[in-house]
């Protein structure tokens, strides 16, 4: 007995527009639209299974030609093997005889309705076709610390960044002509000064851009509220500007200290406790992959990481640093093209991009520094990901370059590689 139902499905053009039809109310799928057809009786083929529903459903004769798609999509009690005939009527007219309503549609209506699940990737193969495939849109970012907003606090090259740019309001601006949509305030600590953040957050906002945040697992393990203050005013006011904040953390670590059983429990047991109060507080997690550099770090490879994730996949996720892993595989490991397991990529909630140069992290995306960028961001959409690109580089190591024209340069290449 085959583990799936055979359904066929006809696509019958007029012209630039196809018919689809709506279900009754009282079936399954109700009121939701598909494409005339129904399941092959034994003995069939799907051709006379096709021709055979059409007459009882719409009283129309068809000839069905080629096969225009075939899709499996399983429903919560039967899992069907759907196949879409292109197919011409060759007498009568289409009648509603079992369905609620007929419409003749050009694909580049098709957001407009409602359809039943199978036809999810038959409709956008439609329109990938027909050339109205809506362009995705991705979200791309760049970490900032939040003292170099304040000319008093801010070190050196942080000045000379603002500088370059013209302020670092003018900074933001460029950002957002640039097409990034978010700013990650690098690092925010649980015991930073909270008016101060919220302050610099609110400089983001107005600047039309979003935040994320790289904050940093407390000393204490606590609920949210009670160990992270610095980071509860930017909570409150951020509701008003973004569905959630993103917050990257580490996993607990030490330099001498060889209980790494220890650190991993730690981890885990906090992000849990953070994961209940995530959802009505507005942030999600990420546990960020590191570079194995000689410390006790259970967070060092994404097998690790994974393992330290709470079950709350939709609360909790994996932070893919592309430079620690490529820095891993390139000089720890000498498996350079080796990718991250799938099971870390379907949990990414977000991501930190940075070329090496001379076996150092944190580089620009330019000539002269390495990173397989077009191949990680490839690997995350196949995944699925949503979350932001999130350029993470540190001015400080690259003093000899222009900061501004190697910013937007890294941008472009960024942006470049999402697009693409």
């Amino acid at each position: 007995m085959k583990p799936y139902t055979d359904v066929a499905a006809a696509l019958i053009w007029d012209g630039d527009r196809f018919l689809i039809c709506r279900r009754p109310a009282h079936k399954s799928n109700a009121l939701l639209w598909e494409f005339v057809g129904g399941k092959a009786e034994p003995g069939e083929t799907l051709e006379e299974t096709l021709i055979r529903e059409c007459r009882e459903e719409l009283a129309i004769t068809v000839e069905p030609r080629e096969p225009f798609m075939q899709v499996m999509h399983t429903y919560p009690d039967i899992t069907v093997r759907l196949t879409l005939f292109n197919a011409v009527i060759t007498e009568g007219e289409p009648q509603m005889l079992e369905h609620s309503d007929l419409r003749w549609i050009t694909p580049a209506e098709i957001p407009e309705y409602d359809f039943c699940p199978a036809d999810k990737d038959i409709l956008r193969e439609i329109m990938r076709r027909a050339g109205c495939l809506p362009k995705e849109e991705y979200k791309i970012g760049m970490s900032i610390a939040p003292r170099a907003f304040d000319p008093a606090k801010a070190k050196e090259h942080e000045r000379r960044l603002a500088e370059e740019f013209g302020g670092m309001d003018a900074l933001l601006r460029t950002l957002k002509e640039l097409g990034a949509t978010h700013v990650e305030l690098r690092t925010v600590s649980p015991n930073a000064d909270g008016e101060a953040m919220l302050a610099v957050a609110k400089r983001i906002w107005e600047a039309g851009l979003k935040i994320t945040v790289h904050g940093s697992l407390p000393e204490t393990i606590g609920r949210f509220e009670t160990v992270y203050p610095s980071l509860m005013q930017i909570l409150r006011e951020a509701k008003a500007h973004q569905n959630f904040v993103n917050i990257t953390v580490h996993a607990y670590s030490s330099e001498d200290d060889t209980d790494v059983a220890k650190f991993a429990t730690d981890t885990k047991r906090i992000l849990s406790l953070w994961a209940e109060d995530a959802e009505h507080l507005g942030y999600r997690l990420a546990l960020e992959n590191n570079r194995r550099k000689g410390e006790y770090d259970p967070g060092n490879s994404c097998e690790g990481v994974l393992e330290m994730l709470p079950d709350r996949a939709d609360l909790v996720g994996s932070c893919f640093d592309f430079g620690h892993y490529y820095y891993n595989m390139l000089y720890n490991d000498g498996t350079p093209d080796k990718m991250p397991p799938e099971a870390f990529l379907h949990r990414a909630f977000h991501t930190h991009i940075h070329a090496l140069c001379e076996k150092k992290t944190h580089f620009p995306l330019v000539k002269g520094s390495v990173m397989p960028l077009e191949c990680y961001v490839k690997a995350l959409k196949k995944a699925g990901y949503k979350g932001v690109f999130n350029m993470e580089i540190n001015v400080e190591r690259f003093p000899e370059l222009p900061y501004r024209e190697t910013i937007i340069a890294s941008l472009q290449a960024l942006r470049a590689a999402v697009e693409q």
